[in-house]
Order: structure tokens, then C-alpha cells, then sequence
């Protein structure tokens, strides 16, 4: 092995790996559509939106209030802020600190997997649908 080849194994060593950015949904009264293949951490900092997010989450934070979220699927839903409607056609695990929230979710993401759901929070409503 040449110099050369010892420098650019070194270099593709020593660089790690890019991670996909963190997405902050932020603002009022909006309409927002996100693609979780661009940025897998979503977090709704807003208040009073319509958010859809497609594709595969690794998860999605709600810490905003009285928003409109609907998730294709997500790992870990966290739901911190206040009187959200969350729908999630699949999730592994929510948690559900904040308060009075309706929260709905069809299925696990994992195969044979059931969702795990924590809700410390008041006065949530969290329902599995078909």
C-alpha cells in the first residue's frame, strides 16, 4: 500500500459518519409537510399548525400545543406539549408528558412488536385504532 492509500483510508476513517439534521418546525397557523428520508428527528416547537410527516421517523417530538400532527411512522413519538391531536399510522414507543392530548396509532413499526406507551402527563387520551 502506497502513501497515498494510507492517507485516504486514514481520511475515510477519521470522518464520521454524516447524520441526518434534526428538523424544528416552528411558527403558527401553518401548513408543513416533512419527509423524514431528509431529516429523522423532527421536533413541532410550534403552535396551532397542520403538520403531515411522511416516511420513516426516527422520531418525532410534539412540544409545541394545540397542533394537528399526523405521522406515516416513527421509532419514538414524544408528546410534551399540550392539547395536540396526534395520529401515527406506526410507532414503537410513546411518551406523553404533556397534557390533554388525543393520541392515536394503528400499529408498531417493528413486525410482532407492540407499542410501548408511557403517559405521565394529565388527562391524555392515547387509543390504538384500526
Amino acid at each position: 500500500m502506497t502513501s497515498k492509500h494510507i492517507l485516504i483510508a486514514f481520511a475515510l476513517i477519521a470522518v464520521p459518519a454524516t447524520s441526518r439534521a434534526e428538523r424544528k418546525i416552528e411558527g403558527s397557523f401553518k401548513q408543513v409537510t416533512h419527509d423524514c428520508r431528509k431529516d429523522a428527528t423532527v421536533d413541532i416547537m410550534s403552535t396551532l399548525n397542520q403538520v403531515t410527516i411522511v416516511g420513516p421517523c426516527r422520531q418525532v417530538r410534539v412540544s409545541g400545543g394545540l397542533n394537528q400532527v399526523t405521522i406515516s411512522s416513527t421509532v419514538a413519538l414524544v408528546v410534551a406539549g399540550d392539547e395536540n391531536q396526534v395520529r401515527s399510522d406506526a410507532t414503537d414507543a410513546i411518551n406523553a408528558p404533556g397534557g390533554h392530548n388525543q393520541i392515536e396509532y394503528k400499529r408498531a413499526v417493528t413486525p410482532n412488536k407492540q407499542t410501548q406507551v408511557s403517559s405521565p402527563g394529565p388527562n391524555n387520551d392515547i387509543r390504538k385504532v384500526k
